[in-house]
């Protein structure tokens, strides 16, 4: 779950996230005095019996470089590894010891990003282009134009393919093994995020 939390007013809101679930671990990101910051904190025991006064209370904190808040976290769960793509560059963490293990630099501010643990690659946009790495080496596989813009990627499954959303209102499509273009989708608008169900379609 990642929740973005209003200190004064969030309380409320995050309940209603995270009652039903049970434990539940948050990945927060922010700025604590003046530096760029993401979080772990862990809320265990979650449950419908909520205390008068609830506290939530982060276990530590990740110092990023270059003093900027990242634009997007994703967490791969099998590698226990954290993902925060910024200006110039992914970094990666390790979730248990929030130690930095390295990162994937590239040219621009991150757009979009993806980790997908069953193809053992990774995918970021940035500068008008889309990038995939290695997850276990980082090294990065190959590399692709795809126009200014470009923001939220998805993957679908069943055609091995990636939809990658841009602020033109164009999806770009990819074949995920060899980058190669396999069309694009005109819809218009100030597109944002897509999600795929796996099976050939796109939401």
């Amino acid at each position: 779950v990642h929740v973005a939390l209003d200190v004064e007013r969030g309380i409320d809101r995050l309940r209603r996230v995270v009652e039903p679930v049970g434990t539940a671990q948050l990945f927060l990101e922010g700025r604590h005095r003046g530096r760029s910051v993401a979080g772990a904190a862990i809320v265990a025991g979650i449950s419908g019996a909520w205390a008068a006064a609830p506290e939530f209370k982060p276990l530590a904190t990740i110092a990023l470089k270059g003093g900027e808040a990242p634009r997007v976290l994703k967490f791969d769960a099998g590698g226990r590894r954290l993902y925060a793509g910024g200006n110039g560059a992914v970094e990666i963490f390790d979730a248990d010891s929030g130690q930095r293990v390295g990162e994937v630099p590239v040219q621009g501010e991150i757009g979009g990003l993806l980790i997908a643990p069953g193809l053992g690659k990774g995918f970021v946009t940035a500068g008008g282009r889309l990038t995939a790495f290695d997850l276990a080496s980082l090294a990065q596989t190959g590399a692709v134009a795809i126009g200014n813009g470009a923001r939220d990627i998805s993957h679908d499954g069943k055609s091995n393919r990636l939809f990658v959303t841009s602020a033109g209102g164009v999806v770009t499509v990819l074949d995920a093994a060899s980058l190669r273009p396999a069309g694009k989708i005109n819809l218009g608008g100030d597109l944002r995020e897509a999600a795929s169900d796996g099976r050939g379609h796109l939401f």
